[in-house]
């Protein structure tokens, strides 16, 4: 995704995109794919209600199908999630689930960032003893890969001199200091020099190095904000208290995953059938219930098309047509009766229905009222060349018992 978190609205549009592709090729990783990144989207627009929709898609559709690489940035997502709304121990069980997942499928840069979230989980509780066992297992994943890492290093060797200097253990600090010699001096940034810096202050000021206290009180200030901004380290007279997160993860060491298959496959079945924006079915759908409907009942299709979209979505922008659309959806909802009428999003502005034992003046009744319906959410449409509001149009075939053709 080269378009990720640098132009929003072209990632929702190609996510979009691809989950209605993914619906009609039956392609349950691009599906989960898409979903994942519309709640990254959600999520880096602060909109989390429906972030947290489409994690719970997106996560239904990993767990049912084991693609684990997806499943760990699902659940780093997860976390991400929680922490925006101060639920800690949740995101701490989320980035658990996604170290989990990293692990089993040895995506380094995955293990990476759920080390590195799972420590600063515990950091922000002030339980540093736990933070060090995670940042550790951080810098020593970076030892091992070959790309260059030295800012990687720097930021983790950091986070290790603070909860050092935070649980006074002038040894240990002074050990992972000790390392920034190792570092590459050639890709030393100054955010990185100013990064050795701090920790050369805490170390000193451990050391209660005398000769250079008044220096290093003043540098201390000047560089705490940007510590702060970096590392994202809480600095509030808070009570020690990690307690809820230590026992959040050790019932996730020992707990036992229950999972129903059968439960599972029902709802990736349902997501694969329901189009995101309408809520209602989908062209896939569709297609399998024209042909599996019981052809001894009467069986009437209708087709409906919004009038004049094209240029409402010219005139207004995608995003306002997305938001007509769901209030489409919504009405089409109300008139769905399950074995007896129900309604399909077959294209862009297209839908159809099939009534089952309907008759064709009851047929004609419902759609009357859902154009109705339409009319009355006052959708401005200044465009529109038969109304100035949002409207829509309909059509409808049937085929009587005698007969064997579908129309």
């Amino acid at each position: 995704m080269h378009v990720r978190l640098i132009d929003l609205k072209r990632e929702y549009e190609l996510c979009m995109i691809l989950s209605e592709k993914a619906k009609l090729s039956n392609d349950v990783y691009a599906l989960a794919f898409a979903y994942t990144f519309i709640s990254d989207f959600y999520l880096a627009s602060k909109k989390n209600k429906d972030c947290i929709r489409y994690l719970e898609r997106a996560r239904k559709l990993c767990e049912s199908t084991e693609y684990t690489e997806l499943l760990a940035r699902i659940y780093n997502f997860y976390g991400m999630y929680y922490n925006s709304n101060y639920e800690e121990i949740k995101a701490l069980e989320a980035y658990l689930k996604s170290m989990e997942a990293a692990e089993k499928c040895q995506n380094l840069t995955l293990m990476l960032s759920a080390y590195n979230n799972i420590a600063t989980c515990f950091e922000l509780k002030r339980n540093y003893t736990e933070a060090i066992h995670y940042y550790k297992k951080c810098y020593e994943l970076l030892q091992s890969m070959e790309k260059n890492s030295a800012y990687s290093k720097a930021i983790v060797l950091s986070n290790l001199c603070n909860c050092e200097y935070r649980l006074k253990d002038a040894a240990a600090l002074c050990a992972y200091f000790s390392r920034f010699k190792d570092l590459d001096r050639q890709s030393f940034e100054e955010s990185m020099n100013l990064l050795y810096l701090f920790c050369k202050l805490m170390y000193l000021r451990l050391h209660e190095a005398v000769s250079v206290q008044a220096v290093m009180e003043e540098l201390l200030q000047a560089y705490r904000e940007f510590y702060t901004i970096i590392l994202t380290i809480e600095d509030t007279d808070m009570e020690d208290n990690s307690s809820g997160l230590t026992a959040a993860l050790e019932l996730y060491r020992t707990k036992e995953r229950q999972v129903s298959l059968e439960k599972e496959n029902e709802q990736l079945e349902r997501l694969m059938n329901i189009d995101d924006l309408t809520n209602i079915y989908n062209r896939r759908c569709f297609n399998e219930d024209i042909t599996a409907t019981d052809l001894q009942k009467e069986k009437i299709v209708a087709v409906a098309m919004l009038d004049n979209f094209k240029e409402y979505n010219d005139i207004y922008g995608h995003q306002m047509g997305d938001q007509a659309l769901v209030k489409i959806g919504r009405c089409m909802k109300q008139y769905e009766k399950k074995g007896e009428i129900q309604f399909y999003r077959y294209g862009g502005d297209e839908f159809s229905a099939i009534f089952i034992g309907q008759s064709e003046e009851s047929v004609r009744k419902t759609m009357a009222a859902l154009t109705h319906d339409i009319r009355e959410q006052k959708i401005p449409h200044k465009g529109s060349r038969t109304a100035q509001i949002l409207t829509l149009s309909f059509g409808y075939a049937f085929s009587p018992q005698d007969r064997k053709s579908v129309v």
